[in-house]
């Protein structure tokens, strides 16, 4: 089988690796000589590797991924000899690290973001995933796949340039990656075209019981996303956005997560989160985690999110100003510091709410939150066996206490065991 290995060349002599930031062409692919493949930032540069030949290209890589100067990252095998199936694909070359063992020719998925717009084309016309290039798909690449006629660009309307400091000399510096390129122009639809007000409550230290090894262990994302979904319901002009003076409230509450390994910003849609509890919550938390990292997050569970919360409570932060998101009125930042315990910040579009109502959402959530404190709320406890409020919330199968009649007919309160034990 005749094949040719792609290999990454040092072209700085700082740098004994970079760092894999764009697949533009995924295993399995036709390929002709001289097409872009992949791209590689180090310290000074990105490198553009191209296909050294034509024929069908193999690789197992991912997105992140570290590759080493002079060694095969990739082979384009002849048309002829390239295999029917994964199972047929040859074993790499002598020269081929092991993270490339096997090879695969199934597609592997790389980083997108799609558009509001070219999501709607590419649902319209039932375009299938691995057709789309990787990194930021806008309409114009749709319609580019579709074999359309390239739509005239959006003109928005220009805005004064401030004025530069006196004796300022030319701007010398570096063009930013592509990957940055893509979160810059993420970030840009959302909040550059907001106008953003925040506002935040504390909540002090909240200690959870977790199981042992929980990855969620010091930290209140699933419960931030599990209260502030329900509540979505209550104020739905959080869970919406702004377009063309008109305010659209979105049809279903997906609440988005924020995850940031130091250089691929995402936000994963957890579908319905309003309808989940919290075991689900943690159990789809930590399943995309693991895909996250591995590159297999699809476009549909990275473009449905209707708000987002992003947890920055591993650092000791006392402040936050999150950015919003394209499609979003409301952006949920969490920190957490010694001083203060925990803190959850909201950031909001003042065109579609205001901070009178921000702020009732935010004092519902801290009281919803607070409830889940070990020791918060005393005087709530079970009336039949004295296990408090904070014992009982949290778990999957005990939302907290019920209200009950009592046998003397007075009030109680009757925690899960003890209303299964009737």
């Amino acid at each position: 089988m005749s094949a040719v290995d792609v290999v990454l060349a040092r072209e700085t002599a700082n740098d004994e690796d970079g760092t894999l930031v764009a697949i533009h062409a995924v295993s399995g692919a036709q390929v002709v000589a001289g097409q872009l493949l992949f791209e590689i930032e180090n310290s000074k540069v990105t490198q553009e590797l191209e296909a050294p030949a034509s024929g069908t290209l193999v690789h197992g890589l991912q997105l992140g991924q570290t590759i080493e100067f002079g060694v095969a990252i990739a082979q384009v095998v002849d048309d002829a000899d390239a295999p029917a199936s994964a199972d047929a694909v040859p074993a790499p070359s002598a020269g081929t690290p092991a993270a490339m063992a096997p090879v695969q020719a199934t597609p592997v998925a790389a980083f997108r973001y799609v558009s509001e717009a070219a999501a709607a084309l590419i649902a319209r016309h039932g375009i299938e995933e691995q057709r789309l290039p990787g990194g930021f798909v806008t309409e114009r690449d749709v319609r580019a796949v579709l074999g359309m006629p390239t739509a005239a660009p959006v003109v928005r309307p220009a805005r004064a340039p401030a004025a530069p400091p006196a004796r300022s000399a030319p701007a010398a510096g570096q063009a930013v990656s592509t990957r940055k390129a893509a979160e810059i122009d993420i970030l840009g639809r959302g909040a550059g075209d907001t106008l953003l007000s925040v506002l935040g409550v504390t909540l002090g230290d909240i200690r959870i019981d977790r199981p042992q090894a929980d990855f969620l262990e010091g930290r209140i994302t699933d419960l931030v996303i599990f209260e502030a979904s329900r509540l979505m319901r209550k104020y739905p002009l959080l869970n919406a956005f702004y377009q063309d003076g008109r305010i659209v409230l979105h049809d279903a509450v997906h609440a988005g997560v924020a995850f940031d390994d130091g250089g691929r910003l995402m936000v994963y849609g957890i579908e319905h989160s309003d309808r989940a509890d919290l075991r689900e919550l943690a159990d789809r938390i930590s399943d995309a985690v693991g895909r996250y990292v591995g590159g297999g997050l699809t476009v549909a569970e990275l473009t449905r999110a209707t708000f987002t919360v992003t947890d920055l409570s591993a650092s000791d932060l006392d402040f936050v100003l999150p950015l919003l998101p394209a499609g979003q009125s409301c952006i949920l930042g969490v920190t957490h510091s010694k001083g203060s315990g925990f803190r959850v910040f909201a950031g909001f579009d003042h065109r579609v709410t205001e901070g009178r109502e921000v702020s009732l959402f935010l004092g519902e959530l801290r009281e919803r939150l607070l409830s889940f404190a070990s020791g918060h709320a005393p005087d709530a406890a079970c009336s039949f066996c004295g296990q408090s409020l904070g014992d009982t919330v949290g778990k999957a199968d005990a939302p907290g206490l019920l209200q009950v009649i009592g046998r003397s007919g007075a009030p109680a309160l009757c925690c899960v065991s003890c209303w299964n034990g009737w």
